[in-house]
């Protein structure tokens, strides 16, 4: 009798043990998985990131040149960054250069945010500047202020900043 309760007890514990291996296999990156549900890739990410990963990712860091990109950010995943010291092109370059490094070099491969100030155009060197708001309302020519945003979209897009 005590034979066949502790052949059942070792077959729970190993059916147990495959079962869960094959369950909460910490390698499936399902955060990673596009054909995931939203909510269960978000969830998995979130169960994944540290409490300081989590904190980095509410953070804004500049970007400097593309030779200190790991001196800058040292394998960490921040949230959101921007630059405004460059020209447009090199912002672009030090840009995807920093997004292989996130996608790369960080323990989870989060993508970073691009950001720059925006209100009055791409501030960007380089970058086409536009008057502002209080001046652009005061024309009251709707279809100008759509065209003012669509070309700052444009500018932005090109440097990297969707």
């Amino acid at each position: 009798m005590k034979r066949i309760f502790l052949g059942v007890i070792c077959l729970l514990v190993i059916t147990n043990t495959i079962l869960g291996a094959v369950n909460n296999n910490p390698d499936k990156l399902i955060y990673k998985d596009k054909t995931a549900a939203i909510e269960d890739r978000v969830e998995d990410l979130l169960n994944r990131m540290t409490l300081e990963e989590k904190i980095e990712q509410l953070q804004n860091r500049a970007a400097g040149r593309t030779d200190e990109i790991d001196e800058i950010f040292k394998g960490k995943s921040f949230g959101c960054t921007h630059d405004m010291s460059k020209k447009a092109a090199e912002c672009a370059e030090m840009y995807q250069e920093l997004q292989m490094y996130m996608l790369t070099k960080t323990r989870l491969g989060i993508p970073i945010l691009t950001a720059a100030e925006g209100i009055e155009g791409i501030l960007q060197n380089g970058c086409t500047i536009f008057p502002q708001s209080l001046a652009q309302g005061s024309t009251f020519n709707t279809e100008l202020i759509q065209k003012m945003t669509e070309a700052a979209g444009e500018e932005a897009s090109v440097i990297g900043i969707k």
